[in-house]
């Protein structure tokens, strides 16, 4: 079953690991909110991937995350 994002309600969510540090992240495929926590994603707690990524010296946001085999959160 696909994860709706709780965020723009349009995308799915995507279970993903930072190639650069092994951190899971959950993203969404269409807002590009991410979540770094276990818990579950709520539209309250996201951070934008790109400055997320960017914080921790990452430029190529997409190519820079592993999406995991059926990469579907949820």
């Amino acid at each position: 079953m696909k994860k709706e994002c709780p965020r723009c309600g349009q995308g799915v969510l995507l279970v993903a690991t930072i190639k650069a540090s092994g951190e899971k992240v959950v993203v969404c495929d269409e807002c590009e909110a991410l979540w770094t926590s276990e818990k579950e994603p709520a539209s309250a707690d996201f951070q934008d991937m790109v400055t997320f990524l960017k914080s921790k010296g990452i430029e190529d946001a997409w190519n820079a995350l592993a999406i995991e085999e059926g990469g579907k959160a949820g």
